[in-house]
């Protein structure tokens, strides 16, 4: 018997956050083709569209979202979900006043 609940899936939350595509406010970033959400894949090291499918480099991205990232290694040493890494960040010192440090 199939009851109200048998469709229920898990959902992570800390995972949609930590893999989530965020502006440098911390909103979030959607696609300029479907208007989907943008996602991170840790697992490629990019950003793509959980409508269609896009996909963005890091360079692509931070222009994107126009981003003024703290440096240069940020755009070239860095394979993490920006600016979800300013927590983070092995390579720079980030304003503790920067939104993304909340």
């Amino acid at each position: 018997m199939k009851d109200e609940y048998s469709e229920i899936y898990k959902v992570d939350a800390r995972d949609d956050w930590l893999n989530g595509a965020y502006d440098e406010e911390g909103n979030v970033a959607v696609c300029d083709i479907c208007e989907g959400e943008l996602a991170w894949n840790p697992k490629d090291r990019n950003w793509y569209c959980k409508g269609c499918g896009q996909e963005m480099d890091r360079a692509e991205y931070l222009n994107y979202i126009g981003a003024n990232p703290p440096g240069p290694r940020c755009l070239s040493g860095c394979e993490e979900n920006y600016p979800f890494c300013k927590k983070h960040c092995e390579h720079y010192i980030i304003d503790p006043s920067d939104p993304m440090m909340d």
